[in-house]
């Protein structure tokens, strides 16, 4: 996800010189495919605990969801150096996951 938001971001200098894969797939279509790529991180999370039947508290990583929401938003609304933001939220909201993650399976 962070290389696809990095590589989102970079579309018009990297066009020349790149075959990158947000290219091939033009910016909208980039644009959805990192929405693919939270969405099937987060139903594989979701059906891993329910068919491990994760203890409530396994589910704290629920918590960091408004966190990929809003990355998620700004992927959608903005362009180019714009979507510079965008990297860190996505790097501290999927450390936060797994910390949770980690620490709701530990209690």
């Amino acid at each position: 996800g962070v290389l696809n938001t990095n590589n989102i971001r970079d579309i018009q200098t990297d066009a020349a010189t790149r075959r990158t894969t947000a290219i091939r797939l033009g910016t909208h279509r980039a644009k959805i495919y990192q929405t693919l790529l939270i969405m099937s991180g987060w139903f594989s999370m979701a059906a891993y605990g329910l068919l491990h039947r994760f203890p409530l508290q396994g589910y704290l990583f629920v918590l960091t969801l408004p966190l990929f929401i809003l990355q998620l938003r700004g992927i959608h609304t903005r362009t180019g150096k714009a979507l510079d933001p965008m990297l860190p939220l996505l790097v501290i909201s999927t450390f936060l996951f797994s910390l949770l993650l980690g620490a709701g399976l530990f209690l």
